[in-house]
């Protein structure tokens, strides 16, 4: 991911940019986040609000991306916890919620969430291995396909709620 982070910052990563499902991607990085989620006491729980949410994206490096977000819910949730992630589809976006309840973003690491190798003060408590590039890589990987991400924290204690925003692909 470090390399990876570093040639996105340089220029377009991007390999094989397609038309995939934004439903069935989502599903599989969830279902791949399912270990993690289980090993924490982690119950995700997933809601479609859509059948079909076509995208244009490079299918690894979104993965990598949607998995990134769901870990670090997963990660930063006090345990026994929920992750909801939801998939919302509008004319021309589709949303991906992702909310967790654990410790939140304190108000001094709000503006270095995005930098890379930039990790808020309780992260070495919760994540001991991570090293501060998923959501940065994240933000970039998404910036390739027009998608962005944002983030709402909770008063201390009540979690984080990320939103991945999509353009619809024409069909």
């Amino acid at each position: 991911d470090v390399f990876l982070t570093m040639q996105a910052q340089e220029g377009r990563i991007s390999q094989d940019v397609r038309t995939y499902d934004l439903c069935t991607l989502l599903q599989e990085a969830e279902q791949r986040a399912q270990a993690l989620a289980s090993a924490r006491n982690v119950e995700l729980v997933y809601k479609t609000h859509c059948k079909k949410a076509p995208i244009k994206a490079d299918r690894h490096l979104l993965l990598i991306a949607l998995r990134h977000v769901i870990e670090n819910a997963v990660q930063y949730t006090l345990t026994p916890g929920i992750v909801n992630i939801a998939l919302i589809k509008g004319s021309k976006f589709a949303r991906v919620v992702v909310q967790d309840r654990g410790v939140g973003i304190k108000d001094e690491d709000v503006s270095d969430v995005f930098l890379p190798f930039s990790r808020g003060a309780k992260a070495e408590k919760y994540d001991p291995d991570g090293i501060g590039i998923g959501l940065a890589l994240t933000r970039l990987v998404l910036k390739e396909i027009g998608a962005t991400i944002t983030f709402r924290p909770k008063p201390q204690g009540a979690g984080t709620e990320f939103e991945l925003r999509f353009p619809l692909a024409e069909t």
